[in-house]
């Protein structure tokens, strides 16, 4: 275990800043995804799946998770090359006929091999980003995770993706789709990250109108000293001051069916966004100070 600990740390290490996601990065071989820290040990393997009812395919907004957790920092990144509105992919979730949580592994054994990913490592690291990976160990192991978690399950009732880089290229194709793309559904609806706040009801009257079903929204709130900072420095383009606080946006569950249409969610719960409260859209970090 110690030896595969180290040859994960290894394979994830951190040169410093954003250098981490040079495309450069090459490793070679397999992890072991019950021994690396990313946590696959943390849930119990269950057998009696049945069959998959739904996939929920979840993004994640990496500017707006860094500024909750403090900004960009040794702890916290994204890509110089992340999509233009921070939005990336968290991953896909299978639920299952027998389980709609996504708390239980497939397989603990199984492994994830790096040298399946080279085709795939330019738009993984711009696509897949993990915001947490400059904290070290966690590059690879990110995608890992999402491997022995998520992936080998769908692999294991899915002839479309029934191998590791038959999952990642799938899930990255449904994120190239415009109609699963959350930045792209905004932006349709004139909802783009420009450092600004619309209504959350806006903001989620937008993607359903997209979807023609209601998503899962998950917010976080901003204190009020951050509150005052940024509604003093927002654009032109913002929703008049409010005295009741803003909230960030930090992900997004689309839930689809086994042809990967747009369904309500089986079994989900809802959101925990404050639909009182407007949405601080936060653009990505380009060279110029967040606010």
């Amino acid at each position: 275990i110690m030896m595969a600990q180290r040859m994960c740390d290894s394979l994830c290490l951190v040169l410093g800043g954003l250098i981490l996601y040079s495309t450069q990065v090459a490793v070679s071989g397999n992890i072991e995804c019950h021994d690396h820290k990313h946590r696959c040990t943390d849930c119990t393997v269950w057998s009696d799946f049945g069959p998959i009812v739904q996939y929920v395919f979840a993004q994640q907004h990496a500017p707006s998770i860094c500024y909750v957790n403090g900004g960009l920092s040794e702890s916290c990144c994204y890509p110089p090359n992340i999509t233009t509105s921070g939005w990336s992919i968290h991953g896909l979730w299978p639920s299952t006929q027998n389980r709609s949580d996504h708390n239980y592994c497939y397989d603990e054994s199984a492994v994830f091999n790096t040298d399946v990913m080279e085709p795939l490592l330019p738009r993984m690291v711009a696509e897949w980003t993990n915001s947490k990976a400059c904290e070290g160990s966690k590059f690879y192991c990110f995608w890992a995770h999402e491997w022995c978690k998520h992936g080998t399950l769908a692999t294991s009732r899915s002839g479309e993706m029934d191998t590791q880089y038959k999952y990642f290229s799938a899930v990255l194709s449904l994120f190239t789709e415009e109609r699963y793309n959350v930045a792209k559904l905004l932006e349709k609806e004139n909802i783009t990250a420009c450092n600004c706040t619309y209504p959350f009801q806006q903001f989620e009257d937008a993607l359903e109108r997209a979807l023609s079903v209601k998503p899962i929204i998950y917010c976080e709130n901003i204190t009020e000293l951050e509150n005052e900072k940024l509604l003093s420095q927002q654009s032109p383009r913002s929703t008049p001051r409010r005295r009741r606080g803003v909230q960030v946006v930090t992900s997004v569950y689309i839930c689809l069916d086994t042809s990967y249409s747009a369904i309500r969610c089986l079994g989900e719960k809802d959101g925990n966004c404050d639909k009182s409260k407007d949405v601080y859209y936060i653009s990505p970090y380009r060279g110029q100070a967040l606010p």
